[in-house]
């Protein structure tokens, strides 16, 4: 399972305080991009049709919660329990 950490800039700064949103860990700051339990992902696929593109949006919804302090990524955020 491909891991993403973000070793700069630094997210922890920008967020000025505030808990990074939808993340595995913050120090290092290890991105969410997959629900685990869904198998959005194997080893079969390739990271940069996957992980890559993934990684893009989640920066991109990052830059939007820097402003709004509203995560509109969507996804499940790990410890949400599994409705299905």
């Amino acid at each position: 399972m491909p891991e993403v950490l973000v070793l700069a800039p630094d997210l922890n700064a920008l967020a000025e305080g505030r808990r990074l949103p939808h993340v595995y860990s913050s120090k290092p700051v290890r991105l969410c991009l997959h629900y685990p339990k869904h198998d959005e992902w194997s080893p079969a696929y390739s990271i940069a049709d996957t992980i890559v593109p993934w990684a893009y949006l989640w920066l991109a919804y990052f830059e939007d919660w820097l402003l709004t302090d509203e995560w509109k990524g969507g996804g499940k955020h790990p410890g949400e329990e599994d409705e299905s």
